[in-house]
């Protein structure tokens, strides 16, 4: 990806007699503390902005004089590349500023003060997972042919719930319903100067189960874990539960029990597991594991 420049280049290619490198890309994946692990999907484009700084001057310091390099642009694998349709070379004596997000069909928008923006995002109508890149600020070229690492990071929380109960255990409780009242799906997100996402609309009931899961003394997940809206939430834990004897007898059905309120906060790129307890009438907290 070396090529050869001349002097009276313009634009984005250097203006002296030296070696330019082209602009690619090699993405992948932050974990959160339990889910999703390093690679990412190579069918999956990524957009991205990249803005061109002199080597004396920063983002920090100097975002408003940045020069745009690559505007909102499409990065697709090429089998051997991350790379833009249009090719761009490293600009001479500069440093850039790279912020990328994904999937491409996201509708995204980009400020120097706030950065990355999703707006108008609601977890209701997308089963899209936004992502976007982690600080990629003031980038020197790098040695190896100019291939700019990114470190993509979710822009949601995972959220799951674990269950054990302390009934004995010739009774068989069955979970048919975990859920939370008054959560957030909707909102706008930005990542600079640090990712945080600000709710908007009306709160809804989250369901996290809502097919039956045998409990037993050890605590097991109830259901999948859900990416949510990150956000602070303080609302109570509904279970409801059937209780069947040792014969396999019916005993009570459609139990609804509910926890104490919830003091939470869901951060972005975070993952929660919630412990909790069945007892006679009532759930209560266990542990909460990040």
């Amino acid at each position: 990806m070396a090529l050869c420049t001349f002097s009276g280049c313009i634009n984005n290619t250097c203006e002296s007699d030296s070696v330019a490198y082209e602009v690619c890309f090699s993405p992948a994946v932050m974990p959160t503390s339990r889910y999703e692990v390093g690679v990412y999907p190579s069918d999956r484009l990524f957009g991205v902005w990249a803005f061109a700084l002199p080597n004396n001057m920063t983002w920090g310091a100097d975002a408003s004089s940045a020069q745009s390099l690559i505007d909102g642009e499409v990065v697709a694998y090429d089998g051997a590349w991350w790379r833009t349709s249009t090719t761009y070379m490293w600009p001479e004596q500069s440093r850039l500023s790279i912020f990328a997000w994904s999937p491409f069909d996201l509708a995204a928008s980009f400020d120097k003060t706030k950065g990355i923006c999703f707006n108008g995002f609601d977890l209701l109508n997308s089963d899209v997972k936004p992502m976007f890149s982690a600080s990629i600020i003031n980038k020197s070229c790098p040695k190896y042919a100019g291939i700019v690492a990114v470190p993509f990071q979710h822009a949601l929380a995972q959220v799951e719930f674990r269950l054990n109960t302390t009934y004995d255990l010739k009774a068989e409780v069955r979970v048919k319903s975990v859920n939370i009242g008054g959560i957030f799906t909707g909102g706008n997100f930005h990542s600079l100067p640090a990712p945080e996402w600000e709710t908007m609309g009306e709160t809804t009931n989250v369901e996290f189960c809502d097919g039956e899961c045998v409990l037993g003394h050890s605590s097991i997940v109830v259901g999948e874990g859900r990416w949510m809206l990150p956000q602070r939430v303080h609302q109570s834990v509904e279970v409801v539960y059937d209780l069947y004897n040792e014969n396999g007898s019916l005993v009570l059905a459609n139990q609804v029990v509910t926890s104490k309120p919830m003091c939470a906060k869901w951060e972005v790129g975070r993952s929660y597991s919630y412990c909790l307890t069945l007892k006679h009438g009532e759930v209560v907290f266990n542990t909460e594991k990040l």
